[in-house]
């Protein structure tokens, strides 16, 4: 992805689910002290062509209204040169820090 300078992956291979990583840290600048984003995978199966991960933040601006993330992402062929693409991202925004009312 564009926005992503650089990533690596993190833990080993997770024997359930046939998992080949526990998942990756993304880098969100070239700045290897900046702000990254942790993707852990929840659940993968490549025969069905589909991945889970959930998604927290590191180093991020405390602005940043999203506590975490989970992605669910699936491939499915639709023809011999078509595949369609399934992303639903379900995320958790940060609580106020502040009530709402006094």
């Amino acid at each position: 992805m564009g926005p992503i300078p650089h990533s690596y992956a993190i833990g080993e291979k997770k024997s359930g689910g046939g998992m080949p990583m526990e998942g990756r840290i993304c880098l969100l600048s070239d700045n290897l002290d900046g702000a990254k984003a942790k993707e852990v995978l929840l659940q993968y199966s490549d025969a069905e062509k589909s991945l889970t991960f959930e998604v927290t933040s590191i180093n991020v601006p405390a602005i940043v209204p999203i506590k975490r993330n989970v992605v669910q992402m699936s491939a499915q062929a639709i023809g011999t040169k078509s595949t369609r693409v399934t992303w639903v991202a379900r995320p958790e925004p940060k609580l106020l820090a502040y009530p709402l009312y006094p």
